[in-house]
């Protein structure tokens, strides 16, 4: 099995927004894992229609995708005693010209995934491990930087990297919280925190960058902190949390949410109570900003006006998938075929209506200009439609064909990345 890190989603996850903002912690959110088949036979044709190259992928690789660099760390033998040790290489892309090969040392902590990366560090996680380790390697050396006996926690719009104690992923908020140096290792804060719930804003939902914590004290207290400080920027008295109480930001606002059903929004800017609902349906830390509303995607697509809390509309069965201007694109999340696509439609932002039906894709990624979408067609005769989706004018255009792929795509900045039933990845401009 090859584990492929290539950005935000999977044909599993087909939203373009990753996920709730502000779950603790959602995390990779940005960045899904891709699993390659173990057995993989046969070649197929050159891909039709779209320029491209392809780069080496084997069996048990590890693949990341990082700004205009490809990473390709060939698999190493297990062996719990000593330090894993296999082969980094470093492709340019659109061209794929291979430009460095060093070997690359992984501490024996089991199959590592990828947290993110922050200029020239790749930082990585063990889950499997005991304890949980982060460790940070450097993409231009393959070296190992630092490691610490951590679970990840969010990387901050400054680049430092949050870590909290080992524990389960879903734990609401873990009893301690430090910020460290992503070249170094090395601490800039650290705070304790006395249990509740925690969630983080994002800046960027693409980038997922932490911009924004949230912590909700037993006492009922709700703090502000500044990731990139560990400061308390702000402070409110709130009812104390509830078993399965929920916390998220979204739309500039906090929301406080019990198992019931009711929320109630606090304004970020000095935490002023700005209404109270009740009788909403699904979990309420899957809140999102859609162009301007704020929106309850679980159930059911949910659209309210963050001001007032007032439901503009609802949508059942969709999930929102991006949005451009008053277009929203959704993806109804109980119509995956076995291929992997969803069916898409194009709803009008102020009204909930279906605007157009776009037929049966896997949302791959966005263009480089942030506007459109492009999506995968698989093909059970082995040939694959590539194609991009524009909201705003509620279209589709078909931009080429592609021969046996396995099934996994991602595109990024006008790049579509696949992996091939030929054990290698493709990499294909897209000029939509």
């Amino acid at each position: 099995m090859a584990t492929i890190e290539l950005g935000e989603l999977t044909p599993d996850r087909p939203e373009l927004l990753p996920g709730a903002p502000g779950g603790w912690p959602r995390w990779p959110a940005v960045l899904a894992v891709l699993a390659l088949m173990a057995a993989l036979a046969g070649s197929g044709p050159d891909p039709r229609g779209l320029p491209g190259t392809d780069v080496a992928a084997p069996v048990g690789a590890l693949v990341v995708l990082g700004g205009d660099r490809l990473f390709v760390a060939d698999p190493s033998v297990e062996d719990p005693s000593r330090p894993r040790t296999s082969r980094l290489t470093v492709y340019r892309l659109p061209d794929g010209r291979k430009l460095t090969e060093q070997p690359l040392a992984l501490p024996p902590l089991g199959p590592p995934d990828l947290v993110g990366r922050v200029g020239d560090m790749l930082l990585f996680t063990s889950w499997q491990s005991d304890p949980q380790q982060v460790f940070a390697l450097d993409a231009a050396t393959g070296a190992l930087r630092w490691r610490q006996p951590a679970r990840p926690a969010g990387i901050t719009t400054a680049g430092h990297v949050l870590l909290a104690p080992p524990g389960p992923a879903e734990q609401p908020a873990p009893s301690r919280l430090w910020s460290v140096d992503a070249v170094t290792g090395a601490q800039q804060w650290s705070v304790d925190l006395p249990g509740g719930t925690m969630a983080s804003g994002r800046s960027d939902p693409l980038t997922e960058r932490v911009s924004l914590l949230v912590h909700w004290l037993p006492t009922g207290r709700l703090v502000l902190l500044d990731p990139d400080s560990g400061r308390q920027v702000g402070a409110r008295d709130v009812p104390p949390p509830t078993p399965d109480g929920e916390l998220s930001v979204a739309a500039g606002l906090v929301l406080v949410g019990t198992p019931d059903g009711v929320t109630t929004a606090y304004g970020l800017d000095g935490l002023d109570r700005r209404w109270r609902r009740t009788g909403l349906v699904g979990r309420q830390s899957e809140w999102t900003d859609c162009a301007g509303l704020l929106c309850l995607a679980d159930q059911q697509l949910e659209a309210l006006d963050p001001a007032t809390g007032l439901t503009r509309w609802r949508q059942r069965p969709s999930r929102l998938a991006f949005h451009n201007g008053n277009a929203l694109l959704v993806v109804d999340q109980d119509g995956r075929d076995p291929t992997g696509t969803f069916p898409v439609a194009v709803l009008d932002r102020d009204t909930g209506h279906v605007r157009a039906e776009l037929g049966r894709w896997a949302l791959v990624g966005t263009s480089g200009d942030g506007r459109r979408v492009y999506g995968v067609r698989y093909g059970h005769d082995g040939v694959s439609l590539v194609a991009v989706l524009d909201p705003i004018g509620a279209t589709v255009r078909v931009l080429g064909a592609l021969r046996d792929l396995v099934g996994s795509c991602q595109a990024r900045w006008d790049l579509l990345i696949c992996l091939r039933t030929d054990s290698r990845l493709g990499i294909w401009r897209l000029t939509g």
